[in-house]
């Protein structure tokens, strides 16, 4: 009678990364073997990443060890896992592998007044702040500022 071996897992990067650009497709593989051979897969996904995006289900699919992701979004980067077991007592193996989702830099828009704002503030080093450029990049602001050192009047 042969030996029960739990699942281990024989392709694919254990641990490790894989890298996708955004709006690709990224196909992984990881496959297992042990004693019985016939071997179940369950995959787990980065609550954030669904959490993030309505879409997530209908882009990220899974069948035994095979994960694709199509149409890759910034929001699908996370830890993912996959759970391989025999079905023979508590033989299981896990994995964990990271989804990196490489993107490019989306523009910045530059709000700018036709006059400058004071702000009340009196630094040490002598003269009113004035923003000059107020940039706002995703929900984060930007505000580009200059020290006035001369006689200034708000237009």
């Amino acid at each position: 009678m042969p030996f029960a071996v739990k699942p281990r897992f024989t392709s694919g990067k254990l641990s490790n990364t894989f890298v996708v650009t955004e709006g690709e497709t990224r196909n992984v593989s990881m496959k297992a073997e042990g004693n019985p051979p016939q071997i179940s897969y369950k995959w787990g996904f980065p609550p954030e990443a669904v959490a993030r995006s309505p879409s997530f289900y209908d882009r990220i699919h899974t069948s035994g060890p095979l994960l694709w992701l199509s149409n890759t979004q910034r929001t699908d980067r996370g830890n993912y896992t996959v759970l391989a077991w025999n079905g023979h007592g508590n033989f299981n193996t896990t994995a964990s592998i990271f989804i990196d989702v490489l993107y490019p830099p989306r523009s910045v828009k530059l709000l700018q007044s036709k006059a400058a704002t004071k702000i009340n503030h009196q630094p040490s080093f002598g003269g009113p702040i004035y923003i000059h450029t107020h940039a706002q990049f995703w929900d984060l602001d930007l505000i580009i500022i200059r020290n006035v050192t001369g006689p200034c009047q708000i237009a």
